[in-house]
C-alpha cells in the first residue's frame, strides 16, 4: 500500500485490518514525495503482490498514473489499483470525511476496493 500524505494513517489502517480479517500481510509505504520515484523500491515490491496507491489528489496524471508507467515501462506484469478523488468538480464546505464518502473513498469503501484488488490479483 503505497500512500501519501494524509492517506497514510488510512493505509495503515487498512494494513491491520487485512492482517485481522484475511491473514494477508500487506506493507504500508510512505514514498514521501512523487518525484522523483523510488523506481527500484516499486518494482521489488510489484513482485511481491498488487500495488495499490492512496493520494489526496485526483486520480489521473497523479501518482498512481506515475506509478503505472513506471511499472509498465519495466515490463512487469503488476496489478495496480489507484485511490484518489475523481477527476470532477468536488463539493466544498463539508469535512473531508464526508467528501470522502460522497465520493467513494470512505473508510468502508476504500477497504473493499484493497480487499478486491487483493482477490483479483490472486485470479
Amino acid at each position: 500500500l503505497w500512500a501519501l500524505g494524509p492517506w497514510i494513517q488510512d493505509a495503515q489502517k487498512i494494513a491491520d485490518r487485512l492482517e485481522r480479517e484475511e491473514g494477508v500481510h500487506a506493507a504500508v509505504i510512505n514514498p514521501r514525495f512523487i518525484k522523483p520515484l523510488d523506481r527500484e523500491m516499486l518494482l521489488e515490491n510489484a513482485k511481491h503482490g498488487p500495488i495499490v496507491t492512496f493520494e489526496d489528489h485526483v486520480l489521473p496524471g497523479g501518482f498512481g498514473s506515475a506509478v503505472l508507467e513506471t511499472i509498465s515501462e519495466a515490463g512487469v506484469d503488476a496489478h495496480v489499483t489507484r485511490i484518489a478523488w475523481p477527476d470532477q468538480f468536488v463539493e466544498h464546505g463539508n469535512s473531508v470525511n464526508v467528501l470522502r464518502e460522497a465520493n467513494g473513498l470512505g473508510t468502508e469503501a476504500v477497504y473493499q476496493k484493497v480487499r478486491n484488488s487483493l482477490h483479483r490479483a490472486k485470479v
